[in-house]
């Protein structure tokens, strides 16, 4: 089957409050917080592997008033749902540092997951510091390229990237990153189809072989 998590957005800053949602897409917080009752009390099912869930959802800060996001913490928390939102989307710089930190500290739910979230980063990028700096621009290019597979990549791998990109991604110059492709392809671990970089299954072995080496 099926598990279906319906999320109930809301909008509730009009757009002459600073909001880029047409007003015919606002509602109260009030309005918001009564409909969100309504559906969790007909919809919400919080027994363990339930496949039909409600989720509070309001729009970014940008779109939606303090209060909007303070209600939706207290009923979701008074009714056993998950909350969702886009913390970090918005056109303009709504929320302050000091009231950012200032709600960190207030909610140890999300202090937890932010610290978790930057432990899971700062690990690996750490170990990796150390590694980068005995290998050649081209070794770089040759470990992204191997890591594309465990992230999902099937045969033959097609990185359709643009250069600027794909040089941001390996860590390298952009005028490192070319001479690490001509390369490449000139070993035939590669090849090169406009901007399409095409890797088979062969050449993707010979990568990993000369890594060994």
């Amino acid at each position: 089957g099926i598990r279906f998590h319906a999320g109930r957005g809301t909008n509730t800053v009009p757009k002459y409050d600073g909001s880029m949602i047409p007003d015919r897409m606002c509602e109260t917080t009030e309005q918001y917080i009564e409909d969100c009752k309504r559906v969790i009390k007909k919809y919400h099912d919080s027994s363990k592997f339930s496949m039909n869930q409600i989720v509070m959802a309001p729009c970014q800060p940008i779109n939606c008033y303090e209060e909007t996001f303070k209600e939706t913490l207290k009923i979701a928390r008074d009714n056993n749902v998950r909350m969702h939102t886009h913390m970090y989307e918005g056109e303009a710089n709504i929320i302050k540092e000091k009231d950012y930190i200032e709600w960190i500290k207030e909610d140890p739910h999300y202090s937890f997951y932010l610290i978790s979230e930057m432990a899971k980063r700062a690990y690996p990028n750490s170990v990796n510091l150390g590694v980068r700096g005995y290998l050649s621009k081209t070794q770089l290019l040759e470990n992204y390229l191997i890591m594309l597979v465990n992230q999902g990549y099937q045969f033959p791998i097609k990185l359709n990237k643009k250069r600027e990109e794909l040089a941001y991604c390996v860590g390298i110059s952009l005028r490192s990153l070319h001479r690490g492709l001509a390369q490449l392809k000139e070993e035939g671990l590669l090849s090169i189809n406009g901007r399409q970089i095409i890797i088979t299954e062969e050449q993707y072995n010979k990568l990993l072989l000369k890594k060994s080496i």
